[in-house]
């Protein structure tokens, strides 16, 4: 594949001090591999580039989500945009180079409601969605052009929302509970993986979100799962 590794041994570390007050949930680096996005307990998000400085003070902090921030996720094409996951059941989108503003409580491009308190999530390879999962293993598929959930998958009888309801939205239901532990999509988009408490990666297409397949690969909870990016 002509990956070339670098000579670790020559490597120096660098630490990132004093950005959190709490427990670190979530990391990622953006697509240009420049900036490290960082979410916690504390209920906000920091943007460094370790390139410029370690020092907290230079990161540039993100705040609007009212409880923790368990992970985050960048734009798969664009260096400057970066989703996140919260308990306080809602998915925001950030632009990066917005500077935070003392008198907003919020500095969220976009905020997206969502039926959970939320763990995972995993953006679509254009960008255009994002899939995001709870602690009830309710997986919601939300259009960020649209910033509105399109689909929802769940293992539980009852649907997010009632059919009658304005904000009904296409569900599939399963038919048995399993815990769903972590999500993504392949790089070509047309498949979504869902690792789950039975020791299984089951298999969804994106048209319907229809379940295709449940690949048996562990004897117990598979708690992350990555898809090869070649």
């Amino acid at each position: 594949r002509h990956i070339v590794l670098p000579n670790f041994s020559q490597l120096k570390t660098k630490e990132l001090r004093a950005g959190h007050r709490q427990s670190v949930r979530g990391l990622g680096w953006s697509i240009d591999g420049r900036k490290l996005a960082t979410c916690g307990a504390d209920r906000s998000i920091r943007v460094w580039v370790p390139e410029r400085s370690v020092d907290h003070r230079a990161s540039t902090e993100l705040r609007g989500h009212i409880e923790s921030v368990d992970q985050l996720v960048w734009h798969p094409l664009q260096p400057e945009v970066l989703a996140s996951a919260s308990a306080d059941r809602t998915v925001r989108v950030w632009d990066a180079r917005a500077k935070a503003d003392s008198a907003k409580a919020d500095s969220a491009a976009a905020v997206v409601a969502t039926p959970g308190a939320n763990i995972n999530i995993a953006y679509h390879p254009t960008g255009n969605y994002v899939a995001v999962g709870d602690k009830a293993d309710t997986v919601s598929v939300i259009d960020t052009r649209q910033n509105r959930i399109v689909h929802t998958v769940c293992t539980r009888r009852n649907a997010p929302w009632a059919a009658d309801s304005a904000t009904y939205t296409p569900t599939t239901v399963l038919g048995g509970h399993d815990e769903i532990n972590e999500l993504a999509f392949s790089p070509d988009g047309a498949l979504l993986l869902l690792s789950s408490g039975s020791g299984s990666v089951h298999i969804h297409n994106t048209d319907t979100y229809a379940r295709i397949h449940s690949h048996p690969t562990h004897t117990a909870n598979v708690f992350c799962l990555e898809y090869d990016p070649l």
